[in-house]
C-alpha cells in the first residue's frame, strides 16, 4: 500500500493522530474567549479541520447554511444553558 496515499489521506491521519477526547473544563477558557467552534454530531471533526486548513470556503458555507457548523460566542444574549450541560463531561 504504500505509495498509493494521496497527500490528502495522509494529512487526514496526521490530523487524526493530533486529536483526543478534552474535558469542557478545558475548553471553557476558549468559549469564553470567543474561540470555540460547534460541529453537528454528524460531521466527522477530522474532515472538518482538514476542510478548514484547505481553505475550502464553500463547504464550510455548506456547513453552516445547514446549521451544522458555526462559531460559539459568548455575548450577552447568549442563555448559557449549552455550556451548562457540557460541564459535567
Amino acid at each position: 500500500m504504500a505509495g498509493t496515499e494521496n497527500p490528502g489521506e495522509i494529512f487526514r491521519a496526521k490530523i487524526n493522530l493530533e486529536t483526543s477526547k478534552i474535558a469542557w473544563k478545558e475548553l471553557q477558557r476558549f468559549f469564553a474567549g470567543g474561540m470555540a467552534m460547534m460541529a453537528a454530531a454528524d460531521l466527522d471533526l477530522v474532515e472538518v479541520a482538514f476542510q478548514m486548513s484547505e481553505d475550502n470556503v464553500e463547504q464550510i458555507r455548506q456547513w453552516t447554511a445547514a446549521g451544522k457548523w458555526r462559531a460559539y460566542r459568548m455575548n450577552r444574549r447568549a442563555n448559557g444553558l449549552k455550556p451548562m450541560c457540557w460541564y459535567g463531561r
